[in-house]
């Protein structure tokens, strides 16, 4: 199984403690210390695991909150494997208050959030700052900081002491076998004319929002649009060639192309059965099958290990 959490902002704590327990026994699922040093232990009550089988969780930098409570969780029982960026480094709590509770002036004078807990992994570690990293990270094109890391007097990264908690030693995800799927993902995908294809345009991209000027003359803002596309159509190319695909025969064929697929996609937002896999996807499938042929298949979960 795949869970995907890309873009996945987060949602209710209770939620991602829910979620958790439809993959583990009964156990602590997230530490939550507010600002007078009180820590609660939020745990999973019920003690059925509804899936027992092989498990990734598919993350990348806009996976936050829940999202990264659920996938660090993961990662501390080695219930499975996260795959994908670093996420987004949200670790803590958010209460509204109404200001206008404390007025007596009809106008809406707003509201002040105030930061009132922190999270923290049940291994210790904060999921704040530095966010949950991956077991097996994708090539990270854009080194561009992003996340809360990046925002003024985001709260650093912290550590506490770890609750006592059981691993899955018979899951097999350990330092060995995530060191073997990372060799056979890294070569995989520097082979791999689709994922060079993204590389490229990660580049060309990239070289665009790093621009400090832009030109008011008509002609050179033309001329450059002109020498993108160019750029473009070459990096599509080479791809389709690579994979024995008719190539576009210009800029604006490429163009119509990729807005009527983009069209379809929308089209079948609603209906994820007719909409294409896509590359990060399909690779973190490869992964997962890397996994059992690694480990045949695993053992699945009967019962809980020892605690650390």
């Amino acid at each position: 199984m795949i869970i995907d959490l890309r873009g996945n902002s987060g949602g209710a704590l209770g939620e991602a403690v829910a979620l958790t327990g439809l993959f583990i026994e009964k156990g602590p699922v997230v530490q939550v210390k507010d600002t007078v040093g009180k820590l609660q232990i939020n745990r999973d009550p019920d003690p059925e695991i509804v899936y027992t089988g092989p498990l990734a969780v598919l993350v990348d930098g806009y996976s936050a909150s829940a999202s990264e409570i659920f996938a660090g969780a993961m990662q501390d029982y080695r219930r499975g494997i996260i795959i994908g960026e670093p996420t987004f480094g949200k670790g803590t709590v958010q209460h509204l208050l109404d200001l206008n509770r404390y007025t007596k002036t009809d106008s809406d004078i707003g509201q002040l959030k105030a930061t009132v807990a922190q999270f923290f992994r049940i291994a210790g570690d904060s999921t704040q700052h530095r966010g949950v990293i991956p077991d097996i990270q994708w090539p990270q094109i854009n080194a561009e900081p992003y996340g809360e890391r990046v925002l003024e007097n985001a709260l650093p990264w912290q550590k506490i002491a770890a609750v006592e908690f059981a691993r899955y030693e018979e899951t097999r995800v350990d330092a060995q076998i995530l060191s073997h799927l990372n060799e056979l993902h890294t070569a995989r995908i520097a082979a791999d004319p689709e994922f060079q294809h993204f590389r490229e345009n990660e580049e060309l991209n990239l070289a665009i929002r790093q621009r400090t000027d832009i030109s008011l003359h008509q002609a050179t803002r033309t001329s450059e649009r002109k020498t993108r596309d160019r750029q473009k159509l070459i990096v599509e190319n080479r791809m389709r060639r690579a994979l024995g695909r008719a190539p576009a025969a210009s800029s604006e064929a490429l163009e119509r192309e990729q807005e009527e697929k983009s069209s379809a996609a929308e089209a079948n937002a609603a209906n994820p059965d007719a909409t294409e896999a896509d590359l990060f996807l399909r690779e973190s499938a490869r992964i997962v099958a890397d996994f059992l042929d690694a480990t045949g298949g695993a053992m699945p979960i009967t019962h809980k290990s020892s605690p650390q």
